[in-house]
């Protein structure tokens, strides 16, 4: 795509998590650094955020998604890091999320891009097509990890943990798979409602049958069995996006943080951090916590309060 190649209009639809929403504006930057131009389609309170991750500001343009309101749904909830309730809100934000379409489809069809970007939105593919748009279906995750979630496509018992452990023939590693503790957990997460009716897993596997291609944030001599295996399982067209990693930033630390690092060698410092909607249980939170203390070296640890507990605090061990 460089070079006398055709410049596209590239749109951009993520899941509003801002883990996802940040991994889509790194992709974005990389197709901007060839020249391609961007809408990154986006709640408004994440817009602060992705501004300052933008580093194409000419060619990246910020989309303003308005959120419909769902009841039970708190108005300012935008993305998952605004949850309170995981279970609860994550299903409402799911479902504002599919109200969009819409909005979605009004934008499509006016702003008459090449190609859509996506994740969680299954039904964005039939009207990207109704508009000449190709929809392809961006991960974030390893193709491992999607490789795993594939195999559960034609197995429709998700409860049952042997099933779940037992690899086809041809999958590309027998060492990368769940443990039964893993197995029980996974199910649960892609079980439980989300959004319309659908689950997490059904979801998925809509996003990957329906859309015109894949696409995974990983690298071909990292995973090229991982994505050889899901272009065979899913009869699509499957692109390494390579890591898509940011430029590091040159901005000064916040005084605080910089006075609190200064103090320890570099390199030295042990850095934890999940995700917004990894909650862990108790128990698996409080062995997290004292086994990096065990290391006996500084640490910063970023996680939301575990499941039994209101706040980091009331976590803690007595």
């Amino acid at each position: 795509m460089d070079g006398d190649h055709k410049h596209l209009h590239v749109v951009m639809f993520p899941w509003f998590a801002v883990g996802h929403l940040t991994a889509y504006m790194h992709f974005s930057n990389k197709l901007a650094e060839r020249g391609h131009r961007v809408s990154f389609l986006t709640p408004s309170k994440p817009h602060p955020l992705m501004s300052t991750l933008n580093a194409h500001p000419h060619l990246i343009t910020l989309i303003h998604v308005p959120i419909p309101q769902v009841p039970g749904l708190d108005p300012s909830i935008h993305t998952t890091a605004d949850f309170t309730d995981f279970h609860t809100e994550r299903n409402l934000l799911a479902t504002a999320f599919d109200r969009t379409a819409p909005f979605i489809e009004s934008f499509l069809h006016e702003s008459k891009p090449d190609v859509v970007f996506h994740d969680f939105s299954h039904w964005l593919p039939q009207m990207a097509r109704t508009n000449k748009t190709l929809a392809v279906a961006f991960f974030i995750v390893s193709a491992a990890s999607l490789a795993i979630t594939l195999i559960q496509k034609e197995k429709a018992d998700l409860s049952n943990p042997d099933q779940i452990l037992r690899l086809p023939p041809d999958f590309p590693c027998a060492s990368v798979t769940l443990r039964k503790h893993e197995v029980r957990q996974s199910v649960t997460f892609f079980k439980e409602g989300f959004g319309d009716g659908r689950s997490l897993h059904e979801r998925i596997l809509n996003v990957i049958m329906s859309s015109d291609a894949v696409a995974i944030k990983t690298c071909r001599e990292l995973e090229g069995h991982y994505l050889d295996y899901i272009e065979k399982h899913s009869n699509k067209v499957v692109l390494n996006a390579g890591p898509t990693l940011p430029v590091p930033p040159s901005a000064l630390l916040e005084e605080g943080v910089a006075t609190w690092l200064g103090k320890f060698r570099p390199k030295s410092v042990i850095f934890c951090a999940f995700g917004s909607q990894c909650v862990l249980p108790l128990d698996q939170f409080q062995e997290l916590v004292l086994g990096i203390e065990l290391t006996g070296l500084p640490f910063l640890i970023a996680l939301k309060p575990p499941a039994e507990a209101e706040s980091l605090e009331a976590a803690k061990v007595s």
